[in-house]
């Protein structure tokens, strides 16, 4: 059986503006991982078939999400696809699919995140639980809101800046 989730956020910030928050590894490393732990992206291909590779860090355990843009729709939607292993080479999680769509109105952008192809009900609950954490720091670093990771943001830049 195929398990999964739907999650929306409003967030006050144009579409453009906010689709660089998901596709530029620096700003990615800020935000897209949940408490406790930390993010590396050293591979990020904004464009249709793009690879990409998350490397989440607890404590003394790693997890390897590698996978590709399956859709890339600047601005609108990304489709990702990906697998997750850990450090002792287990394989956690096999083709999960991500659709995170942007919808703009008058400046404000709403995501709608979709993530399916969990094996059973608490892997997507537990994944979409992280998901909740990683979209409230998300809401922080566009705020300005300071968190517990160290910025890659140079002082001198705004949101203004960020353009993919």
């Amino acid at each position: 059986m195929n398990y999964e989730f739907t999650h929306s956020r409003f967030f006050d910030i144009g579409a453009r503006q906010l689709f660089t928050f998901w596709i530029r590894p620096e700003l990615l490393e800020q935000w897209c991982a949940p408490h406790g732990m930390e993010l590396e992206v050293p591979v990020f291909e904004a464009r249709p078939n793009g690879r990409y590779q998350f490397i989440h860090r607890h404590g003394n355990e790693t997890y390897d999400c590698t996978g590709y843009l399956k859709e890339y729709e600047p601005n609108q939607k990304l489709v990702m696809v990906d697998s997750v292993m850990n450090d002792k080479g287990e394989l956690l999680h096999d083709k999960l699919e991500a659709t995170v769509e942007f919808r703009e109105h008058d400046g404000v952008t709403q995501v709608i995140l979709t993530q399916t192809n969990f094996s059973d009900q608490s892997a997507a609950d537990d994944c979409k639980q992280g998901w909740l954490d990683c979209f409230n720091q998300l809401e922080e670093l566009i705020e300005g809101k300071v968190f517990d990771r160290p910025s890659k943001i140079s002082s001198n830049s705004s949101l203004k800046d960020l353009e993919y």
